[in-house]
């Protein structure tokens, strides 16, 4: 019996890879919504040559919480998020 693979993507559970393809986004404030985060980071990934090399955008999905005030975003490949700047990206 094969024993289950957890992290990073790995395994035979599709949830797993779209965990590890999710961008945390935090601080968010009400004027956020979920098509302009996907707007913002299209463009930035795309300006910076990030997950585009497949059909569509690299944003996939966005997910806002706002009575927490964070959001997710999903993209393409989980090595899009290696090239990703965890930090410094000021979301208009």
């Amino acid at each position: 019996m094969p024993v289950p693979t957890f992290g990073m993507g790995m395994g035979t559970n599709p949830n797993l890879s779209r965990q590890s393809r999710r961008l945390y986004i935090g601080s968010i404030t009400p004027e956020v919504n979920e098509q302009n985060l996907a707007d913002f980071f299209n463009s930035k990934m795309i300006e910076m040559n990030i997950g585009t090399g497949g059909p569509g955008n690299p944003v996939l999905a966005v997910q806002c919480n706002y009575e927490k005030n964070y959001a997710f975003v999903e993209v393409c490949t989980y090595s899009a998020l290696f090239w990703f700047p965890p930090d410094n990206l000021v979301v208009p």
